[in-house]
Order: C-alpha cells, then sequence, then structure tokens
C-alpha cells in the first residue's frame, strides 16, 4: 500500500469527520471584522489590498465579509505561502462579490470552508474591472486584533498597512501573484464562522483623575459563555469615526469590572464607551463625554517646584496645592507668571488649561517716607529702610493750631500708622487743612434771581442749599471745584417773587471738608404790592395727604388748608406777612389786626409756581376779640388786590361770627387782606350840599334830612366809601309814600329768631326787610331761606342800627329795625 495514498485518505477521513462532527455541534454563528479593531471609514482605488493570517483552532467559514462604494468589488480566501519575502496566494478556497455602496455586506459562500491551524490563509478585495474605491479603515491595531479574536493566532502586516496587489481582475487574478508592497489603506474584510458563543453584554463606566491620566471603568456584564476582551473607545468624534480601543482585559466570566487609564489633552472634549468582543462579534455601550483640563507648575532659575507640578483638573474643578521653593541662597519666591504671590497656591473654579512659572529673585530692600503738609508735622521716623514683608516703626501726625488733620495721602485716616508686610516702596503724606470760616454772608435783592456773597478764610468751592421751607430742598451746581477761591458769589434763579427763602451757604475745601453755614432767609421783591415783612409761616405738603400751613399775626390767626390731590405734585405753601407802613388804600377802612398777606405755593421738583389748584384750597383768617371791640364786625370782608385793575376786589367768603374767622375758598394764590370799618368815626364837615364822611356818618346824614323833609339823593361814592356794597342809595325819597304802600313793619314775627337754616315765613320777612334797607350790593333772591348771604344781609343791617352784629335776627334787631322804620317814615 502506498503509504502518502493512505496518510491522505485518513486526512480525508477525519477532516470530513471533523467537519460533520463541528456542523453538528455548533449551531451558533461567529464573527471576524477587521473594522471592530479600526477606526474611520475611508475610500480608495480598486487594487487588490489583503491580509495574511493564521487560526489558532479548526473554523468553519460560512460568510465572507467586504464591500465598495461602486461597481462589483470581490473578496476572496485564498491558501497561500511564502517567496522569499513575498506573499504569494496558491489556492482560492472561496469568494464572494459585493454589489451597490455598502462599507460591509455579509455574503455566503458557495460551500463553507475549514481553515487549519498552521496554513498561511490570505482575505483580499478588489475590483473585477473598471474603477470603484475600497472602504477602509485609517487606523487598525493588529495587537488588539490577535488579542481580541480566540480563532486568529497571526496577522501581518502587523503595522498599521494591508498588503497589495496592483492591477484588477477576477478572484484568480491574484492566484500564483507575489504582493508587490504593503499600503497604508486597510480594507474592511471579515468573515463568519460556526461557533456556539453568544454575543457578550457590557455597559459604560464614570471617569475620574488618576494623577496626570484618567481612569475610565466599565462593566461586563455577561462574556457570552467565551473567552471575551473588553476595551474602553476614545474619540473626539461624537460618531466614533477615529475612536482607539484601549485594551482593558481578557475574560470568560460574567459581571467582570475593568478600567483603562487614558492621558488626554487638556481642554478636549473626548467621547467614550466600552466594548466587548468575542467569537460572536462586538458589542458597544452606551457613549459618554468628558473634558479635563491641565495644570502645569514650573519654576524658573534659582527654584523649583513641591507638589504635583502636572495635574488633570475636571471642569470648575479645584487643582491640589503647589509650592515654589527657592534652591539658591539669598534667592526668595517673588510671584507667579499670572501675578499671584500666593504661596502655596491652590487653583480653583478651572476653565481652561493653565501653565504658571514660579519667579525667584534676591530680594531688594524697601524705602518708606513719611512727610506732611503745611498745618501740622510728624512724630517719628521719617525715612526708613525695611527688607520685605517686615513693618514699618510707628509715626503719628500731630496737627498744629487752627487746622485739621484731613488724613494720609494713600487713604489711611488714622493719625498714628505703622505699615505691615511691606513688599514695596512707601512714600505718603500727612495732609493738614485749615478750618474753614464762612463770613460777610450778604444777599442781594431781586425778584427772580439773586446773589448770594460769602468769604471763607480758605480756599474753597461754591454751593448753595436753598428752598421755600426750612428743608431745602434744592441746591446750586457746585463751583469753584478746581481752582477754589476765598470770595464766593452764587446766583439763584427762577425763584418765587414775593416769598421767603431759607438756605445755607455751603464751601469745600482741596480734602473734601464741607463747612456750611447756619440757615439763613432773604425775601424776594416783586410783589403785587407792598413788600414782605420777614414774618410768615410755611410748610411743604404732600399731594396725596394734603396739610395745613398755620401763621399767628399778634392774637390772629392766617391758615391754609390744602386738601389732598390738590395738584399732581407736592409742593411747598407760604403765608406772608406784608409791610404796611404807607399803603394807599383807595377806600375807607383799614387792614383788620395788619392781617395782610402774600400766599405761595412752588412745586418741589422745579420750583415752578402752582398757579391753579386741582382741588381749592381754603384760606381762613381768624380774628382777635381786640378787633370785635374796636371794629364793626359786619364791615370785615376779605379783599383780593387786582394787579390788572390795581384795586381790592372784595371776595364771596363765608363769615363765621361765633367763631370769628372768615373762609374763603381759592383756586390760586395772590396778595389778601382782612379789610373793616371803626366802631366809632368822626364825622367831617359838610359844605354844601357835598358830605364828606365815612359811610357810617353819611347814612346818618341821610335819614336826618329825611326827618327834616329834605328832597336829596343820598350820597353812594364808591371811590372813598368802605364797604360801596352798603350804601343805601335811592333816586329820590317820597317817605310817605314808600310808608303808605308797604307794610314794612310786620315782616318778621317779633317773637321769632332767625338763624342760618331758618326757612318760612319769618325767613323772607328779613330777607325783605334787608333788601328794603339796600344794605348789599344786589337785592336778596326771596328764597324764604337763610343762607350765607342772607345771614351777611343781617350782619350788614346790624351794623347799619349800629347794635350787636351777631348774625341773628332777634328781638333787638326786630325792635332796632321797627325804630327806624318808624323815624323814617313817621314824616
Amino acid at each position: 500500500i502506498n503509504i502518502s495514498f493512505f496518510f491522505k485518505i485518513v486526512f480525508i477521513f477525519f477532516s470530513v469527520f471533523f467537519l460533520f462532527f463541528t456542523n453538528a455541534t455548533a449551531n451558533g454563528v461567529g464573527e471576524f471584522r477587521v473594522s471592530n479593531y479600526g477606526s474611520g471609514t475611508q475610500s480608495g482605488n480598486y487594487f487588490y489590498r489583503g491580509y495574511r493570517f493564521r487560526v489558532s483552532q479548526e473554523t468553519v467559514i460560512t460568510h465572507l465579509i467586504g464591500g465598495g462604494n461602486a461597481g462589483n468589488f470581490i473578496i476572496g480566501l485564498y491558501e497561500s505561502t511564502m517567496n522569499g519575502e513575498k506573499v504569494r496566494p496558491t489556492n482560492l478556497l472561496g469568494f464572494a462579490t459585493a454589489t451597490g455602496s455598502t462599507a460591509e455586506q455579509v455574503m455566503q459562500l458557495a460551500s463553507s470552508v475549514t481553515l487549519v491551524p498552521g496554513q498561511d490563509y490570505v482575505l483580499a478585495q478588489g475590483r473585477s474591472s473598471g474603477s470603484g474605491s475600497h472602504y477602509y479603515v485609517n487606523n487598525l491595531n493588529v495587537q488588539d486584533l490577535l488579542d481580541g479574536s480566540p480563532r486568529i493566532n497571526f496577522w501581518e502586516p502587523t503595522t498599521n498597512t494591508s498588503i497589495r496587489w496592483n492591477g484588477s481582475g477576477d478572484q484568480n487574478f491574484i492566484i500564483n501573484q507575489d504582493h508587490l508592497d504593503f499600503d497604508g489603506a486597510m480594507p474592511r474584510v471579515g468573515f463568519l464562522y460556526l461557533s456556539d458563543v453568544n454575543l457578550p453584554e457590557v455597559t459604560t463606566g464614570s471617569v475620574a483623575i488618576d494623577g496626570t491620566q484618567v481612569s475610565i471603568d466599565g462593566n461586563l456584564s455577561s462574556a457570552g459563555n467565551g473567552d471575551t476582551v473588553v476595551y474602553v473607545e476614545i474619540a473626539t468624534t461624537s460618531d466614533f469615526s477615529n475612536g482607539i480601543l484601549y485594551l482593558s482585559g481578557n475574560t470568560g466570566e460574567d459581571n467582570f469590572d475593568f478600567s483603562t487609564n487614558f492621558t488626554p489633552n487638556g481642554g478636549t472634549l473626548y467621547y467614550y464607551r466600552s466594548v466587548a468582543i468575542n467569537e460572536a462579534g462586538r458589542v458597544n455601550g452606551s457613549s459618554a463625554s468628558f473634558r479635563v483640563y491641565s495644570l502645569n507648575y514650573t519654576a524658573g532659575a534659582n527654584g523649583q517646584i513641591q507638589g504635583p507640578a502636572e495635574q488633570l483638573v475636571l471642569p470648575n474643578g479645584e487643582g491640589l496645592a503647589v509650592t515654589a521653593v527657592p534652591t539658591t541662597v539669598g534667592y526668595v519666591f517673588t510671584s507667579w507668571s499670572d501675578g499671584s504671590v500666593e504661596n502655596p497656591r491652590i487653583d480653583t473654579s478651572v476653565t481652561q488649561n493653565r501653565s504658571i512659572i514660579a519667579s525667584f529673585e534676591i530680594p531688594p530692600t524697601y524705602t518708606v517716607e513719611y512727610s506732611a503738609t503745611t498745618g501740622g508735622s510728624i512724630l517719628g521716623e521719617l525715612n526708613q529702610i525695611v527688607e520685605p514683608g517686615s513693618d514699618s516703626t510707628t509715626v503719628a501726625a500731630v496737627v498744629d493750631s487752627g487746622y485739621y488733620f484731613a488724613g494720609w495721602s494713600d487713604g489711611v485716616e488714622t493719625l498714628e500708622r505703622t505699615d505691615v508686610n511691606i513688599m514695596s516702596d512707601i512714600n505718603v503724606v500727612a495732609q493738614f487743612g485749615i478750618i474753614t470760616q464762612i463770613s460777610n454772608i450778604e444777599t442781594g435783592s431781586g425778584e427772580a434771581q439773586i446773589d448770594i456773597t460769602w468769604n471763607t478764610n480758605s480756599l474753597n468751592s461754591s454751593s448753595v442749599q436753598y428752598g421755600l421751607t426750612t428743608q431745602m430742598l434744592q441746591q446750586t451746581t457746585e463751583t469753584n471745584v478746581d481752582t477754589r477761591v476765598q470770595n464766593h458769589v452764587v446766583s439763584l434763579s427762577n425763584l418765587a417773587m414775593c416769598s421767603r427763602y431759607y438756605y445755607r451757604v455751603i464751601s469745600r475745601d482741596e480734602y473734601n471738608t464741607v463747612t456750611q453755614s447756619g440757615v439763613q432767609t432773604f425775601l424776594t421783591n416783586g410783589c403785587d404790592i407792598l413788600v414782605l415783612d420777614g414774618a410768615g409761616n410755611e410748610g411743604t405738603i404732600d399731594e396725596v395727604e394734603g396739610g395745613v400751613v398755620e401763621f399767628q399775626n399778634n392774637q390772629s390767626f392766617a391758615r391754609l388748608i390744602i386738601p389732598h390731590n390738590y395738584s399732581n405734585e407736592s409742593a411747598s405753601f407760604q403765608i406772608n406777612k406784608l409791610v404796611l407802613e404807607n399803603v394807599d388804600i383807595p377806600f375807607d377802612g383799614v387792614v383788620i389786626d395788619d392781617n395782610i398777606f402774600n400766599l405761595v405755593a412752588k412745586k418741589d421738583s422745579n420750583s415752578e409756581l402752582v398757579t391753579n389748584f386741582d382741588n381749592p384750597v381754603e384760606f381762613v383768617l381768624e380774628y382777635s376779640n381786640e378787633a370785635v371791640q374796636t371794629y364793626q364786625v359786619g364791615s370785615f370782608a376779605i379783599r383780593r388786590f387786582n394787579v390788572d385793575t390795581q384795586e381790592w376786589d372784595i371776595l364771596d367768603c363765608d363769615h363765621n361770627i361765633n367763631t370769628k374767622t372768615i373762609t374763603c375758598s381759592l383756586n390760586s394764590f395772590s396778595v389778601y387782606g382782612l379789610f373793616g370799618l371803626p366802631k366809632q368815626q368822626q364825622q367831617s364837615n359838610v359844605g354844601g350840599s357835598r358830605i364828606v364822611s365815612t359811610t357810617l356818618s353819611r347814612r346818618l346824614q341821610n335819614i336826618a334830612l329825611m326827618n327834616n323833609n329834605q328832597n336829596l339823593t343820598l350820597i353812594n361814592n364808591q371811590s372813598d366809601s368802605f364797604p360801596a356794597e352798603n350804601e343805601i342809595s335811592y333816586n329820590s325819597v317820597n317817605s310817605q309814600k314808600e310808608c303808605s304802600s308797604h307794610d314794612i313793619f310786620g315782616l318778621v314775627n317779633q317773637n321769632s329768631l332767625v338763624r342760618r337754616g331758618v326757612r318760612g315765613e319769618n325767613a323772607l320777612g328779613v330777607q325783605k326787610a334787608v333788601n328794603q334797607l339796600n344794605v348789599l350790593s344786589e337785592n336778596l333772591i326771596l328764597d324764604s331761606w337763610v343762607g350765607s348771604k342772607t345771614v351777611e344781609g343781617i350782619q350788614k343791617v346790624q351794623d347799619f342800627l349800629n347794635i350787636e352784629v351777631d348774625g341773628l335776627w332777634g328781638r333787638q334787631t326786630q325792635e332796632a329795625y321797627r325804630s327806624w322804620i318808624e323815624s323814617y317814615c313817621k314824616n
């Protein structure tokens, strides 16, 4: 028997038996892919490229993996041998054709191929004809491939390249052709084989800093009932197209913890994931990302760094302490290159890479000098030399008479000072200022503008605080700030005329020390009549709350009652008394209790006069008991000076005799006075038919003439009478006819008391009696109701009859009225 033939028969038998046994027992599928150990997806030309490899155990190949991005690409599995240093495929074991544009198509072989250990094989891919491009990885880690593929124990090239045959053709093109060279394009090829191993299960862990590296961990939860290799893949792109596998371990155990150390570039954003590969294939864990920053500390000449000179820090994290230490005698640490002088130092809130250098120098000495301005001196050593970090000796500023201490030039405010931890030269001056004295405050005169002058004994700036109240809410812009002066002039403008202002002068010296005078006042001109005498009162009234301003004038009171919402903003209100000397009042009468005032309202915000009120302001004058004794109360009236006519217009006000008050509602302000007649006035001489006398005298004369049956016209000269409206005026007198045609005796029930608010016949009778005597400027409306106008008429009648004026029509008033009528009608 031919021995060689026998061994061939035995080999074939065992091969068939093994194949049968393998097919019978291996009912799973495993895979091998070049891309599992490479990164990137590139495309190149159509030349044949491939790899030489051996398997560690007999392996049954069922499918080939390959592809391209155009036309038909053929992937072939060959036996091979070496022709010197050249790889030569010798036998085609199987092939498949990839069509279309897919990087890794899985294509079934026509029949399975069995690979055995010790035999060299070539897995190659190329274009059958025409042109097209491979898909290939741009980085292949051969060691990872050997570690992660249990069926492969040899791979060539071992470098990051592939074997290349030039040209194109069908699957037989490279048989018995030596390869030409090695090429950087590594095709994405592979195969499927029979296996009972299951896919592994892996999870991605967290990142921690481990010195100058980061530690990334993961967990292999299931090894897939076979040996499994675990990696951590790290990339700078989220799709891991440039990812690199970092080998972490090899195990057949489940729940296997693993980790990988990685040295990152500071500031770069990295993506990472756990990877597990066994015979069944590759499984990727979930992806995550991290970024760290680098801290690099170096020492300049004559020093060194103690502590971790190179550090990694998570974003917004904190580094470890480092210390700059001199290595040469006489040198000291001075500063870090970023300006910090902390030593040791710890960098915190890190958001970028930092590279910092420590500097060392021979320490200098520092000069400390103290001096003083005029007005004082310094007690202590004026010139000192100190070592870096040392303290000076204590010095003290001494103040001369007439001066004050204004502080040291560097801002220290204490008289004594000791400079500590000196690290630079110091040159400071003790500053002394003259105690400012203000004198010769004078105020000019004017209306809307007034100049205020004063003197200071030293150079100062100038300003004035002023206002219509003691709050002095306005202040001028500070002038003479740069030059400073001793003779000061400040002009106040946009002032309210005929008003009293409060003010103080303010001066500031070169050391910003402020001196101010006491509160002063001045009066502005421009009154409609007369001038202010300086007396009065004022108040700032809130427009929401309203308020009251009062002024006591001898024994009388003037009062402003300001309602809420009188205007749209707060204002200052003034009651200013006017001077009465040389006043020409063009009618009979006098000013009661010197009650003549200028009223002012001025906005706080811009000093403009309030010329009209949204709601009326009440002006109340309360006269004295002495006025009641001296003057005819019924003649009292408040008049307003009319600038246009230069006359005093009488106001329609409410006169309450019981409370001795007269109340007027004002919608704007002007000059107001309380006028009236004395109770006793001396009668003037009568010349011819003209009577020159007071109103009361003329009335009495008219009555007397009537009683003597004299026919005359009663005098009603408004230009020299007071009040003009109270004159009794008849075109002619025919007493008999008047008395016979009117029932003038029984107008009012003698037993009744008619007062304000009464209605009915008695009220009507009073109104007729008032009209009968014609004491008002115009007759009352006969409405049978006693209102304020009727009360005024009663008061006028009582004054005319020379009886007590109380505004009540009682027995006394009725009897006096009857007596006068009877005397008038008797003739």
